[in-house]
């Protein structure tokens, strides 16, 4: 079974005030500035429930869906705003084949943490370069090294209020592995409802951090350059020890 099996069922109440308005703001900024072509088609990598994808689609780009987990392209369809656009397709990122070339692929939300091992991570990176344009640009996000060591990962818990009296607690126990580049997390979820257990998910994701040096030489190796990285929440900033998510521009 895979991750995400029964989790994907309240990933959108878990990150309910995640603000994807906001990052697609940043992303139709990124390619405004760094594109040498018009972006009008887009392959989003590791889709999950579509946060992304739904709202680029509703701003007029044709945008093609790709998540590892049944139940979170169930989801995303689900929510598609239009008949036909978004499309969604369950797949591997590191290996699915599309008969088509995009102006821009996006892996955002930390999926490319999840290639935890160097021959995924240049797989997906030259399916990203497979599929793009020549001049198009590659956008992803990614847990950054210096901040995970500085900052530390740290048990986390997070309470919410569901409809019909039903409460959800998240435990995020987070083991760092400093050798691997990798943090094991462990989540657990309960569904309480008037005290009474009706759920309990419990699911293990190891998430690999990053270096920069280690980035540019990975996409160098899949047939992509390095532009730049920048604080996730400030694109007018370096990143620092202190900033926990980057976000990478690439082209090819």
């Amino acid at each position: 079974m895979s991750i995400f099996y029964k989790y994907a069922g309240y990933y959108d109440l878990i990150y309910k005030d995640k603000d994807y308005n906001r990052e697609c703001n940043m992303i139709e900024q990124i390619f405004s500035k760094f594109s040498d072509i018009e972006i009008k088609t887009i392959l989003d990598f590791g889709c999950g429930t579509g946060g992304h994808a739904n709202l680029l689609a509703n701003r007029g780009y044709k945008v093609t869906g790709v998540d590892l987990s049944d139940e979170m392209i169930q989801i995303a369809l689900n929510k598609r705003p239009l008949t036909d656009n978004p499309t969604f397709h369950k797949g591997d990122i590191k290996e699915i084949l599309f008969n088509q070339e995009f102006d821009a692929v996006i892996c955002m939300f930390a999926v490319i943490g999840y290639q935890v091992e160097n021959g995924d991570l240049i797989n997906t990176f030259k399916n990203a370069c497979k599929h793009l344009k020549k001049g198009g640009i590659f956008i992803f996000d990614c847990w950054y090294g210096p901040a995970v060591l500085n900052i530390k990962p740290s048990t986390r818990i997070k309470k919410f209020q569901l409809p019909d009296s039903l409460k959800l607690i998240r435990y995020a126990d987070p083991a760092i592995d400093i050798n691997a580049n990798l943090v094991r997390v462990s989540y657990d979820l309960i569904v309480i409802e008037h005290d009474i257990v009706k759920d309990y998910v419990s699911e293990i994701h190891k998430m690999r951090y990053f270096f920069i040096p280690e980035i540019k030489l990975m996409l160098q190796a899949s047939g992509l350059t390095f532009i730049s990285a920048y604080d996730f929440e400030n694109l007018s900033m370096e990143p620092t020890s202190n900033t926990w998510n980057i976000l990478c521009i690439v082209k090819k």
